[in-house]
């Protein structure tokens, strides 16, 4: 490796580093943002599988940003531990990236009042989705390579080869959301002519859900585009950006919701209310 290839691959692993500890701080920060919604939303509240994904989706980001950043900051880490550090992170991404789509799907086929017919379609798609993406991950794993630092100054691990193929896991992603934004744009559609349009806890059900969606959307758009177009040795650039805003985006949906359903009750939790649209114990 000469002494160019050693500066760029330097600096573009600077940039990463930047980029992920700016993931970090999003996080925090929307932890401690939301906090007070979070314990009156949701630590009071019963247990229910929502809450539970809800405890998972918050938290796990944390673990995810905390790997990525020792994988940045270990000191005189082997191939071997960077090899390794690197597939815990892939890891966990895809684990807490699925929690995150299981609850987008639940929240989906809870505005369709959990009709059963949906039920095996949201089923099917969804597996058929996420294991797409597993399988994208494994053959990506296996094509990466790392090495220690090549400069005594610089910590961490450096990503010295990768392939372009994680593209193909952001193209499933963003079509599984589309398939799910349809399905809230027809349902909405269809609430909006039942006369909806005057519950505020409709407008949230909705009016952020579809926001959300194409905000995800978007990601899932720029992370393809990052892919191909950016050198091989940034394709992860973005990969704990989009999984910190899918989580932070998840957990506000949830929140928004409970939030709504407890004013309309004059501050009860909305853990078994009867909306306009569904019974928010789904949420």
């Amino acid at each position: 490796m000469d002494l160019q290839e050693v500066a760029s691959l330097v600096l573009w692993t600077r940039i990463t580093t930047y980029v992920n500890f700016a993931s970090g701080t999003i996080v925090a920060l929307d932890w401690l943002l939301t906090f007070d919604w979070e314990v009156s939303f949701i630590w009071k509240s019963d247990w229910s599988v929502m809450k539970v994904l809800y405890l998972l989706a918050r938290y796990l980001p944390f673990v995810d940003v905390t790997l990525v950043l020792y994988h940045h900051f270990a000191h005189n880490p082997t191939n071997y531990h960077c090899q390794r550090l690197f597939t815990a992170q892939a890891f966990f991404f895809v684990a807490g990236a699925t929690l995150v789509e299981l609850i987008f799907t639940l929240r989906t086929w809870a505005v369709w009042k959990q009709d059963k017919r949906l039920m095996p379609a949201l089923v099917l798609i969804f597996c058929a989705t996420w294991t797409g993406v597993f399988m994208v991950g494994i053959f990506y794993l296996k094509k990466i390579s790392h090495r220690s630092s090549p400069v005594p100054t610089q910590l961490g691990c450096f990503m010295v080869s990768t392939t372009p193929i994680l593209f193909i896991g952001y193209v499933l992603l963003m079509l599984y959301d589309a398939f799910l934004l349809t399905l809230m744009l027809i349902r909405g559609i269809y609430m909006y002519r039942l006369g909806g349009r005057g519950s505020r806890l409709v407008v949230v059900v909705f009016g952020d859900g579809i926001i959300y969606f194409f905000y995800i959307f978007v990601i899932s758009f720029i992370n393809i585009v990052a892919n191909i177009k950016l050198p091989d040795i940034l394709h992860p650039l973005l990969m704990i950006v989009a999984r910190v805003l899918h989580a932070v985006l998840a957990c506000r949906v949830i929140l928004h919701i409970r939030e709504q359903a407890a004013s309309q009750q004059n501050g009860g939790l909305g853990d078994d209310l009867t909306l306009p649209v569904t019974d928010p114990s789904g949420y």
